[in-house]
């Protein structure tokens, strides 16, 4: 997925999430331990389903910035902090509605690659809780409204689980080419699927999914196809 997608589909997603919550999500910088140790974490302040939601989708976007980082969560709030005017002052300890923040955020990395890619602006992500008719149940998920606009039926979360999946089979296999794969008779993919599957298109619920799900979990080499013989 370009980088541009990738940020505009964030925004979306934290903004869907923070539409949705019933109980603002915060995020605070909170002392551990004794206080003369002087110790703090990052800690957030929620619903516990709109935490575990916010968390997985800022690793994600920590992912994308800094792939080596250990603590993704701490890293991405730590970006947000320093990066939000709003909440950058070095005394502020809590950072409001987090998941809107976030999201304005991912928006702002979403416009830097549109800007120095001259890639034409999508639709823009909902702001505001009035632009949203109801909720949507899959807050990873936003339709399209028209045939001309791109289609974000995407799920990030999603993705970047299928691509790790790949990436530890490919690590455990001696790195197949992709080639080699999508052409592999044991694979259950042709070269549309194959990448379909890799940018979260390919239906969970499909056949073809679930076998090449199976054959990737199960660590099997690509098998050549038996070159096609005339009569």
């Amino acid at each position: 997925m370009a980088d541009s997608d990738f940020w505009l589909a964030l925004a979306i997603s934290f903004r869907e999430l923070h539409h949705g919550s019933v109980e603002r999500l915060a995020a605070e910088w909170a002392p551990v331990g004794k206080p003369r140790d002087n110790i703090f974490v990052w800690r957030l302040r929620g619903q516990g389903s709109d935490e575990t939601r916010f968390a997985e989708l800022a690793k994600v976007a920590a992912g994308r910035l800094a792939p080596k980082e250990r603590d993704k969560l701490a890293g991405w709030l730590n970006r947000v902090k320093t990066q939000n005017p709003h909440v950058s002052h070095p005394k502020s300890r809590r950072i409001d509605d987090i998941a809107k923040v976030s999201g304005d955020f991912c928006e702002r990395l979403y416009l830097q690659h549109v800007l120095a890619n001259k890639i034409p602006l999508q639709p823009r992500p909902p702001k505001t809780a009035t632009s949203v008719a109801k909720p949507i149940p899959n807050p990873a998920r936003i339709e399209p409204q028209s045939q001309s606009e791109t289609p974000w039926t995407i799920d990030v979360v999603e993705i970047d689980r299928r691509r790790k999946l790949f990436s530890e089979y490919k690590s455990a296999t001696d790195e197949p080419s992709n080639l080699s794969i999508y052409t592999a008779k044991n694979s259950g993919v042709h070269k549309p699927e194959f990448y379909a599957y890799l940018n979260g298109e390919l239906p969970a619920t499909s056949e073809i999914f679930k076998n090449f799900e199976r054959f990737l979990r199960e660590k099997k080499k690509p098998l050549p196809r038996q070159p096609k013989t005339k009569d």
